[in-house]
Parts: C-alpha cells; sequence; structure tokens
C-alpha cells in the first residue's frame, strides 16, 4: 500500500494528474475526428485518410525536432505548456473552420507542436522518478492514457450526438486547458542530460525485425482506429455513441493486461508475448471482418485489449531489453515504430476505403497482423540461436 501511495505523493501525482488530462483530451477528440470530417465537410474517404496521414507525419517529424532541442537543455515544462496551449487553439480554430482545407492547415500546424506533450511529460518522470520505484510507476503513467481512454470515446460520441462536433471541439478545448493549468505545476528543471549521441546504432538486425513487426501491429491497430467509427455508423447504421463504448470497453481491459504483461514478462518472456499479442490481432480482426453483430463486437474487444495492452505494456520492455544498455535509443525505436505503423495505417484506411469498402479495411488489417506474426517467429527463432549454441559450446567443454 505504501509503494502505491509513493506513486502520487507530490510531483508524482501531478504528472499522472497531467498524463490523464492530456489523454482524456485526446481520447476524446481523435476518435471522432473522422465523423467530424465527413458530416461537417462532406470529406471522402481519401480525404479521411490524408487528414491522418499529413497529421502522422508532422507529428513524427514535430517531435523528433523539438525532442532534439530538448535534449539540447531547452526547459520540458515549458515544452508540455506549449504544447497543451497549441492543443487549446488547434480545437478553438477546429470549431470555427468552414471547410476541409482549413481543418487540414490547422491540423498540420498543431500538430506540429502539441504531439511532444506526452514524450516530455514521460522524460520529465524519468528525470523525476528514480531507483526501484520507476518500472512501476512509468507503467502507471502509461496506464493513465488507458484510463483515460475508458471514459474519453464514449462520453465523446455521447456529446457528439448531443451537442454537436463543433461543441464538442469546445468542451476539448476547456479540457487541454485543465491540463495547461497542471502543467503549470511540473518541476521545472527536469531537463535530461544530453545524449552524447542521437544516432541509434545497434550492432543486431534484432530490433530492426521487432521494430518492422511494431509497424504492421500498430499499423493494423490505427487502421481500426480511424476507420472503425466512420464504418459503424456510417456504413452498418449502428448507434453513432456505440464506437465510443467499443473503445472504452477496450482501453479497460488493456489496464490489468498491460500490468499482468510486466509482472509476467520474466516468467513467460518478451518473445512468446509478442506472439500471443499478434495472434490476438488475427483472432480480433477476423471476427470483426466477417461478422456484423453487435454482441461479438464487444466480445472481440478482449483480443484488441490483449493485442494493445501486451504490445504497449511489454513492448518498451522488449525493445530495451534487445538493445541494452541503450535505453534511450531503444525508446526511440519503439517510439518511432509505433508512430510509423499509425502514418501507414491512416493511409492505408483511406486509400482503401476509397477503392473498396471500410470492411476491406479491417481485411487488410488481419494481414497486416499474419505478417506480424511471421516477423515475431523469426524474432523468436533468432532470438533463441545464441542461446543454443552457447550451451552446446558449454556442454562440449
Amino acid at each position: 500500500m505504501a509503494k502505491w501511495l509513493e506513486l502520487v505523493r507530490g510531483l508524482r501525482g501531478i504528472i499522472l494528474l497531467n498524463s490523464l488530462l492530456i489523454g482524456l483530451s485526446g481520447a476524446a477528440l481523435f476518435p471522432v475526428f473522422g465523423l467530424f470530417l465527413v458530416r461537417e465537410f462532406g470529406a471522402s474517404p481519401l480525404q479521411v485518410g490524408i487528414f491522418f496521414t499529413l497529421n502522422s507525419i508532422i507529428g513524427i517529424g514535430g517531435s523528433q525536432l523539438i525532442g532534439h532541442l530538448s535534449d539540447k537543455g531547452m526547459n520540458r515544462r515549458l515544452l508540455v505548456q506549449v504544447a497543451n496551449l497549441a492543443s487549446v487553439l488547434g480545437c478553438l480554430l477546429f470549431a470555427w473552420a468552414t471547410s476541409y482545407l482549413q481543418v487540414l492547415i490547422i491540423g498540420a500546424v498543431i500538430m506540429l507542436v502539441s504531439s511532444v506533450a506526452l514524450p516530455q511529460l514521460f522524460a520529465i518522470a524519468g528525470t523525476v522518478v528514480k531507483g526501484d520505484i520507476a518500472p512501476l510507476y512509468q507503467a502507471a503513467l502509461r496506464a493513465m492514457i488507458s484510463v483515460a481512454w475508458i471514459a474519453g470515446p464514449p462520453l465523446a460520441f455521447i456529446l457528439a450526438d448531443l451537442v454537436g462536433f463543433r461543441n464538442l471541439m469546445l468542451i476539448a478545448a476547456v479540457s487541454y486547458a485543465f491540463a495547461l493549468l497542471c502543467a503549470l505545476f511540473l518541476p521545472g528543471k527536469a531537463v535530461l542530460e544530453q545524449a552524447k549521441s542521437t544516432q541509434i546504432e545497434v550492432k543486431s538486425w534484432l530490433p530492426w525485425i521487432l521494430a518492422l513487426a511494431f509497424v504492421f501491429l500498430f499499423g493494423a491497430n490505427n487502421m481500426y482506429i480511424v476507420s472503425m467509427p466512420i464504418y459503424l455508423a456510417e456504413i452498418l447504421g449502428w448507434s453513432q455513441a456505440l464506437p465510443g463504448y467499443l473503445m472504452g470497453l477496450a482501453a479497460a481491459l488493456e489496464i490489468p493486461i498491460m500490468l499482468a504483461a510486466g509482472i509476467t514478462a520474466h516468467r513467460i518472456g518478451h518473445a512468446r508475448q509478442m506472439l500471443f499479442a499478434a495472434l490476438a490481432g488475427i483472432v480480433f480482426y477476423s471476427l470483426i471482418s466477417f461478422v456484423a453483430w453487435q454482441p461479438i463486437w464487444f466480445v472481440a474487444q478482449i483480443f484488441n485489449a490483449i493485442l494493445v495492452g501486451i504490445g504497449a505494456g511489454a513492448g518498451i520492455s522488449y525493445f530495451q531489453t534487445l538493445m541494452a544498455p541503450r535505453m534511450g535509443a531503444a525508446s526511440s525505436l519503439y517510439n518511432n515504430a509505433i508512430k510509423t505503423g499509425g502514418l501507414i495505417g491512416a493511409a492505408l484506411s483511406g486509400m482503401i476505403a476509397q477503392l473498396f469498402d471500410y470492411g476491406m479495411v479491417f481485411r487488410v488489417a488481419l494481414v497486416f497482423c499474419f505478417i506480424a506474426l511471421l516477423l515475431f517467429m523469426v524474432l523468436a527463432w533468432l532470438s533463441s540461436k545464441p542461446k543454443v549454441e552457447t550451451q552446446s559450446s558449454q556442454a562440449a567443454g
């Protein structure tokens, strides 16, 4: 009990609260944005894909650039504050936009700044929280995002039904404003040591195979997040609030799975955990690709939660294990792999829906999970080879 109280004491509690507020704001905004573009501006599937693709590219570039500047000594608290302020302004401008082109430009400019908030917050946490409690605190900080996704999507779709998309943007602006106020109390000198090298130098191919597998795994996940609300509401004619309930359920299930993945990693091993994640993804996308029955979609969220919970909960540890002792480089490769997967998923979802339909998007996501599974199997085999060779050498000696 004392250890759990340590997680929320003083600055640690402020950082957790800030993570929750930023996560809640994003969880209330991102899932509905596809429908916002379609219903407010008549955007085509391709235009929806272009919006998310451009924002992904800008987000990756912006976080890389600003992350480099922060390593040079820029105040991380100031970066979090500026990112939250940019998000407030972006939501206000979205609410007042009159065309798709305006939303596209606003999103591109805002994402250049706002995308750095959570990475910088995690960097602050890594500076402030040291010792044996650090891994548990990082897990708790990541869990705050999942907690936010329990309440955020359902609330967002309900509010969109009640007050409309534009008023929802104003509510999101208020939420980001609270995050900005909370950021005022972050530690002012929480700056990481300047990295000796900004390049990732890895002598083994194993981390790169893992990164490629993560690109496919989270590419599939982003295709689902972008396309699912439109598919359910526009194609199947189900309730507009239903996507929020599905996302909230998956997020709720992810939290215990995420913590369990961390607890069992030393017994099961990261390689097997990733195999379980990919297999869960195959089951999940098989169900939603070929069954249009609401109860099955709710049951399928169990497998969705296993996929994301293990990937997010144990994935970073797997990268760090393969790239030890270069923990910073491992974290960068992990984040870039997920972001690249999101970029590819966003681009493909729009193109596939334009050429075929939104149902086909989930079938392509299923193929992505099969590819990820094959890559994880290759990775597990290659990872076991040195152990086998070493054991054989020892036996011969």
